[in-house]
């Protein structure tokens, strides 16, 4: 029985799913147990069946999941999931002979820590204190790459070869070619609502009133362009924020992969939205902000086909400025790229 934990969000969930692709396939006759969140194994599920074929059994650890930077409540939420972890019974039942840790967080090495297995994979960050700590309990390579102060970019590598080097730790397979690991996202055989192009919110920027004004601005202006065009576009602006956008509609995950899926272009903001287009290679503008942007856009860039990546200037050092990019103009900026994916 082999077991895979990952802790945090749908994004970086996806950009694991062709790690454990080749775990299965290595181990075909071994029982997959994938560890996660309740809100990250909602890629997994529907209607309460596993839908995902390389994975034999879904263990559900209830999270606070909790943006650090943003987040008043972020110490509160480490304490709620660390008792999470600590009292989880379901790991008793466990004695993996692998065990393979994902996440790279301490919520996450807490519970590889604890859970029985032979042999435990993961990796660290350098200059996290999480390898002093938890270094000992784990077969593990080290990413030395500090985004805050690299210099070289080609030494940063996508998220999915971060992935797939700590299943390299148990054995050799070549990762060169970043193409053959794409990840695959399986669906159910339902009806999904049909749009030409999908634009996502992101309420993690745009949640402070001038925030709010700035995003208002944006996807405004960015209707208007929709209006203006001469293809019939149908467009679906998928937000949870409908109290403030009359015009959002809102799915659950499953749902909004099938409309990804489906749909001529997606608009989104760097997030797990980007990684769920590239797994069905649909056509993406996606929008990275000026902070970290060179390390962020080759550590989590998209991986369709047909993308193209634009930088707003949101943030003055590591403080968000919605003075420095005119909403206006972006939402145009924008939407020309768009269009000719339509």
């Amino acid at each position: 029985m082999i077991g895979v934990v990952r802790l945090d969000r749908i994004g970086d969930t996806v950009l694991t799913l062709p790690a454990i692709k080749i775990i299965k396939q290595k181990y075909a006759d071994q029982k997959i147990v994938g560890i996660f969140n309740d809100y990250n194994s909602k890629l997994f599920v529907y209607n309460s069946k596993l839908i995902y074929p390389y994975i034999d059994v879904l263990e559900i650890i209830p999270m606070k999941l909790v943006y650090r930077s943003l987040e008043v409540f972020s110490n509160i939420y480490d304490l709620f999931n660390y008792l999470k972890v600590l009292f989880w019974k379901n790991r008793k039942n466990y004695n993996f002979e692998k065990l393979f840790v994902f996440s790279p967080t301490t919520v996450s090495y807490l519970l590889g820590s604890l859970i029985k297995a032979k042999r435990k994979y993961t990796y660290f960050y350098g200059s996290r204190f999480n390898k002093n700590i938890f270094a000992k309990n784990f077969i593990h390579y080290v990413d030395n790459v500090d985004k805050s102060f690299i210099e070289d970019y080609g030494k940063v590598r996508h998220e999915v070869i971060q992935n797939l080097e700590v299943v390299r730790l148990d054995f050799e397979f070549d990762t060169s070619n970043l193409d053959e690991f794409k990840p695959e996202i399986f669906l159910p055989d339902i009806t999904y609502p049909e749009y030409d192009l999908l634009i996502f919110d992101k309420e993690l920027f745009f949640s402070s009133s001038e925030g709010i004004q700035w995003f208002k601005k944006f996807i405004e202006q960015f209707m208007r362009e929709v209006e203006k065009s001469e293809k019939k576009v149908k467009v679906g602006f998928v937000s949870r924020r409908t109290d403030l956008f009359g015009f959002a509609v809102n799915y659950d995950i499953i749902e909004i992969a099938g409309m990804v899926k489906n749909c001529k272009c997606v608009v989104c903001f760097d997030g797990g939205i980007v990684h769920i287009a590239s797994s069905f290679d649909t056509p993406i503008v996606a929008i990275f902000t000026n902070r970290y942007f060179e390390f962020d856009v080759r550590r989590w860039g998209p991986l369709s086909t047909k993308q193209t990546i634009i930088r707003l200037d949101i943030f003055d050092n590591d403080n968000l400025n919605f003075d420095l990019t005119n909403p206006i103009d972006f939402a145009k900026h924008v939407f020309f790229h768009a269009e000719r994916y339509i």
